[in-house]
């Protein structure tokens, strides 16, 4: 994955996690997967931009389907 998909996957999972309040669970398996992925984000550079996540950016970003799929496929598990 590219440090741009990894960042968009985490993004939109916190984007979805506090559409019903954020489960602390939910947290730590975001910080999981950024730490797996090697990326230098943290939770806090996320949570400061829960609000800018936004599906068409995520459709641009995730440009093949496997992308896409990863990316639901975290969003349910989440």
């Amino acid at each position: 994955m590219t440090p741009e998909e990894v960042e968009t996957i985490a993004r939109g999972l916190y984007y979805l996690a506090s559409r019903d309040g954020i489960d602390p669970r939910e947290v730590e398996m975001i910080r999981e997967f950024l730490a797996e992925a090697g990326s230098d984000i943290q939770i806090s550079d996320i949570e400061s931009s829960k609000d800018d996540f936004d599906p068409r950016e995520a459709a641009q970003v995730f440009e093949t389907t496997n992308m896409r799929r990863v990316f639901l496929r975290a969003a349910i598990a989440l």
